[in-house]
Protein backbone atom coordinates (compact mmCIF):
# COMPACT_ATOMS: atom_id res chain seq x y z
CA UNK A 1 0.00 0.00 0.00
CA UNK A 2 2.75 2.45 0.89
CA UNK A 3 4.53 1.94 -2.42
CA UNK A 4 1.34 2.77 -4.30
CA UNK A 5 0.85 5.85 -2.14
CA UNK A 6 4.48 6.88 -2.71
CA UNK A 7 3.99 6.67 -6.47
CA UNK A 8 0.78 8.71 -6.27
CA UNK A 9 2.40 11.39 -4.14
CA UNK A 10 5.52 11.48 -6.29
CA UNK A 11 3.37 12.09 -9.39
CA UNK A 12 1.84 15.29 -8.00
CA UNK A 13 3.43 18.34 -9.66
CA UNK A 14 5.84 20.05 -7.27
CA UNK A 15 6.17 23.78 -6.80
CA UNK A 16 9.79 24.52 -7.70
CA UNK A 17 10.52 26.13 -4.34
CA UNK A 18 9.32 23.02 -2.45
CA UNK A 19 10.80 20.30 -4.64
CA UNK A 20 13.70 19.55 -2.34
CA UNK A 21 11.50 19.34 0.77
CA UNK A 22 8.98 17.11 -1.02
CA UNK A 23 11.76 14.79 -2.22
CA UNK A 24 13.06 14.63 1.34
CA UNK A 25 9.58 13.83 2.67
CA UNK A 26 9.18 10.98 0.18
CA UNK A 27 12.67 9.63 0.91
CA UNK A 28 11.97 9.70 4.64
CA UNK A 29 8.71 7.82 4.13
CA UNK A 30 10.50 5.16 2.07
CA UNK A 31 13.12 4.79 4.80
CA UNK A 32 10.35 4.35 7.37
CA UNK A 33 8.76 1.68 5.20
CA UNK A 34 12.04 -0.26 4.92
CA UNK A 35 12.53 -0.03 8.67
CA UNK A 36 9.00 -1.28 9.31
CA UNK A 37 9.67 -4.30 7.08
CA UNK A 38 12.49 -5.20 9.50
CA UNK A 39 10.71 -4.26 12.70
CA UNK A 40 7.49 -6.24 12.23
CA UNK A 41 9.21 -9.63 11.92
CA UNK A 42 11.52 -8.76 14.82
CA UNK A 43 8.50 -7.96 17.00
CA UNK A 44 6.76 -11.16 15.88
CA UNK A 45 9.87 -13.18 16.86
CA UNK A 46 10.06 -11.38 20.20
CA UNK A 47 13.55 -10.17 19.25
CA UNK A 48 13.90 -7.36 21.77
CA UNK A 49 17.53 -6.72 20.82
CA UNK A 50 16.57 -5.94 17.22
CA UNK A 51 13.54 -3.91 18.26
CA UNK A 52 15.64 -1.85 20.67
CA UNK A 53 17.95 -0.97 17.78
CA UNK A 54 15.16 -0.25 15.29
CA UNK A 55 12.86 1.73 17.60
CA UNK A 56 15.07 4.84 18.03
CA UNK A 57 15.62 5.04 14.26
CA UNK A 58 11.89 4.72 13.68
CA UNK A 59 11.26 7.55 16.13
CA UNK A 60 13.91 9.72 14.44
CA UNK A 61 12.43 9.13 10.99
CA UNK A 62 8.90 9.77 12.23
CA UNK A 63 9.94 13.07 13.79
CA UNK A 64 11.78 14.08 10.62
CA UNK A 65 8.78 13.18 8.45
CA UNK A 66 6.45 15.20 10.68
CA UNK A 67 8.73 18.26 10.66
CA UNK A 68 8.94 18.22 6.87
CA UNK A 69 5.22 17.62 6.43
CA UNK A 70 4.34 20.50 8.75
CA UNK A 71 6.81 22.80 6.99
CA UNK A 72 5.07 21.96 3.71
CA UNK A 73 1.66 22.70 5.23
CA UNK A 74 0.66 19.02 5.14
CA UNK A 75 -0.56 18.81 8.73
CA UNK A 76 -2.76 15.78 8.01
CA UNK A 77 0.33 13.87 6.88
CA UNK A 78 1.97 14.69 10.21
CA UNK A 79 -0.83 13.12 12.26
CA UNK A 80 0.28 9.92 13.94
CA UNK A 81 -2.72 7.84 14.89
CA UNK A 82 -2.08 5.47 17.75
CA UNK A 83 -4.19 2.33 17.99
CA UNK A 84 -6.25 2.22 21.14
CA UNK A 85 -7.56 -0.72 23.13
Amino acid sequence: MASSLDATLAAIPRPSNEGKAIASLLATERAQERLLREAIPAMARGDQAAVSILAPESERLSNRYNRIALALGASVCAENPVPSG
